[in-house]
């Protein structure tokens, strides 16, 4: 028990030669050696808690491992501990970041056969300034287009008041690298969609982009025909309507079938005579 308290320890992560992004892979992952009543709090905060024999947890070493990345990667690290007197132990880790969220929506409108764009200014979250490529993913239509595909994003940099600037020392809302996207409208039909990724080794923003026709609004047309029924037309018109409406229609044909019936008698006795 002892020979563990007073044991010196490292841990280091390895990464493969041949990975990509790395400077992202060591920024995502941080690794601290923990106390063992920090190891049982997090155990116990899951759905299944584990719990360690107080006594079992002094012959252990605990390590707490985050993980946040800033863009997608995949690839398997090792964890190395190594002891100050002798003795390495090697742990494979795989990590995987899956693209996140966008990071806004862009909404362009474009009549058919006519390109608009609209243009942003991005500004790196670290102080460096770095390249990056601008791209859409493949799926995207190619009605969509970027630019500049190439080139340096500006850091963040603070004044001495603490606020946020870009490298070139303008505000940040107010400055950075510029991007314009557009939108060439080929057809009528729904509405077209894409994702804008813009890379630096250790970022990727995403942008989830929307192109469409306008709103259709139908004319208003003007005329110089009079539509208006004179004074006197309107007045008539509604008299008739009046009259027509106060007259008997069941009582008029009933009149009327007893009067051709009353006609049809006299025709058949005028016969019967002759």
């Amino acid at each position: 028990d002892q020979a563990i308290d007073q044991e010196n320890f490292t841990l280091e992560m390895v990464i493969p030669k041949d990975a990509q992004h790395r400077t992202s892979i060591e920024r995502a992952v941080t690794t601290e050696r923990t106390a063992f009543e920090d190891y049982q709090r997090y155990m116990n905060s899951g759905s299944s808690p584990k719990t360690i024999d107080p006594e079992m947890a002094k012959q252990h070493l605990f390590y707490s491992v985050n993980f946040i990345p800033l863009r997608p990667f995949s690839v398997t690290v090792g964890l190395v501990i190594r002891k100050a007197t002798g003795g390495m132990w090697r742990y494979d880790v795989d990590l995987e970041a899956l693209p996140p969220d966008p990071d806004d929506i862009i909404q362009i409108e474009a009549p058919l056969g006519r390109t608009e764009s609209v243009s942003f200014h991005l500004t790196n979250i670290f102080p460096s300034n770095d390249p990056f490529t601008a791209y859409f993913t493949p799926e995207t239509p190619s009605e969509f287009t970027v630019m500049p595909t190439k080139g340096v994003i500006m850091g963040m940099q603070r004044d001495r008041r603490g606020q946020s600037q870009s490298s070139n020392g303008a505000p940040a809302e107010a400055k950075g690298s510029q991007f314009v996207v557009s939108f060439t409208s080929t057809s009528y039909g729904k509405l077209l969609s894409g994702i804008l990724c813009i890379d630096t080794q250790e970022m990727q923003w995403r942008y989830e982009v929307h192109g469409s026709l306008p709103k259709y609004f139908t004319p208003e047309g003007t005329t110089k025909l009079d539509r208006q029924l004179a004074p006197v037309t309107q007045e008539r018109l509604k008299e008739a309507r009046e009259a027509r409406a106060k007259r008997n229609f069941m009582k008029e044909n009933q009149a009327f079938v007893e009067q051709v019936s009353t006609l049809n008698k006299v025709y058949k006795v005028k016969e019967q005579k002759d």
